[in-house]
């Protein structure tokens, strides 16, 4: 499992040299296609025709003005996409309309329930999904069809999880489900890279882990071959002060390389300039060195 239909392909073609021959019965892909095929398998028990449409984004927000419309909600002052974001929230801790006070801020405490369950009754009636339920319906129906659990869980000998600090407490629960007696899940991840918190990731799923599957092992990967020693100094410095997290010391392979600066910037526009700014002259600098004049640099730039 992971999070890029690009990772998983390129998981693939590694896989396949590596072993040398077919990988048709090796499955690797996204939570949500992974979804996608579940539900396509078990779409009766999921009140879906096997034919169903999955929508997109677009497609989404179609719906739910109509949604709206529907409620004499005024489109300018609640954006479709305002009340989908409360909606994809919810699913991402598998909620449904009555339980979406967790979730749902003031502004929204009345109309999303509402417009969720006129949402989620348009779906049906158009034998579609939108990306969440790919998830959400999938938990839903593992934990609670015991014939489906059986047959998904044992189809698999082992499984895998890349990036396991960014998944949500949907596909955490996906994963259970599939685990059987959990000696069978190897997951790869860094607490100290979790910075999706806005899409449900759940930093307790990985910090967690030796307590959801008691007896399992880390190995700490704690070699960095990419960053010079100055950076890996300055990120342990700054990571250091998260009071959750797996202790580790990251040593780098590399010298420490040039000190780091740290700029100061009062918006990002202001940031993003000054960042351009100081690359341009650099590559002045770098070309200059090589013996350039300046009307060649300028030219190339």
């Amino acid at each position: 499992m992971t999070f890029t239909n690009k990772a998983a392909q390129e998981m693939r073609t590694r896989a396949a040299l590596m072993v040398d021959r077919s990988l048709r019965d090796l499955r690797m892909g996204t939570f949500h296609s992974f979804g996608a095929q579940l539900l396509r398998e078990e779409a009766p028990c999921a009140g879906r025709d096997r034919t169903f449409t999955i929508y997109d984004q677009d497609d989404s927000e179609k719906l739910m003005k109509e949604v709206l419309k529907s409620l004499n909600m005024d489109l300018k002052k609640i954006p479709p996409r305002a009340v989908l974001s409360r909606i994809e929230s919810a699913k991402h801790e598998v909620l449904g309309p009555d339980d979406m006070e967790s979730v749902t801020g003031w502004e929204m405490k009345e109309l999303a329930p509402r417009a969720y369950k006129l949402y989620e009754a348009l779906l049906r009636k158009n034998n579609a999904f939108d990306f969440g339920d790919l998830i959400m319906h999938s938990v839903i129906l593992l934990e609670n069809d015991e014939g489906a659990r059986k047959r998904w869980s044992e189809r698999f000998q082992h499984v895998m999880v890349d990036e396991y600090q960014d998944i949500d407490v949907a596909q955490y629960r996906i994963l259970r489900c599939l685990a059987g007696e959990g000696e069978n899940m190897f997951v790869v991840g860094d607490p100290d890279q979790s910075i999706y918190a806005w899409r449900g990731a759940d930093v307790r799923n990985i910090l967690e882990f030796q307590k959801d599957f008691p007896g399992a092992a880390i190995y700490r990967l704690e070699k960095n071959y990419r960053s010079y020693g100055n950076i890996l100094k300055v990120a342990d410095a700054v990571i250091h002060h998260n009071r959750k997290r797996l202790d580790k010391k990251l040593v780098a392979v590399r010298e420490d390389g040039p000190k780091i600066a740290v700029l100061e910037a009062y918006t990002d526009r202001e940031e993003a300039e000054e960042i351009a700014e100081r690359a341009r002259s650099q590559i002045w600098l770098d070309k200059g060195t090589r013996g350039q004049g300046d009307g060649e640099r300028k030219a190339e730039i």
